[in-house]
């Protein structure tokens, strides 16, 4: 499954320690939505922070994983 893939995993600077996984893009055109509460899918058209960024509340991203 994907959770099995290859991949880095950043932890946000959001107060609740989100999690964003960062995944080889297959090809085509992938949207941004949600799959279900709490998971989302960012890719065409969409933006998310590399580490060490700095999130508006002044915490910092940081890379957790890779594996």
């Amino acid at each position: 499954g994907l959770l099995s893939e290859p991949t880095l995993e950043v932890q946000s600077g959001r107060a609740d320690g989100g999690r964003h996984r960062w995944y080889t893009h297959p090809g085509g055109v992938i949207g941004n939505r949600a799959l279900t509460k709490n998971i989302d899918v960012r890719a065409d058209n969409g933006y998310v922070m590399l580490p060490p960024s700095r999130h508006y509340t002044g915490n910092v991203t940081r890379l957790t994983k890779l594996s």
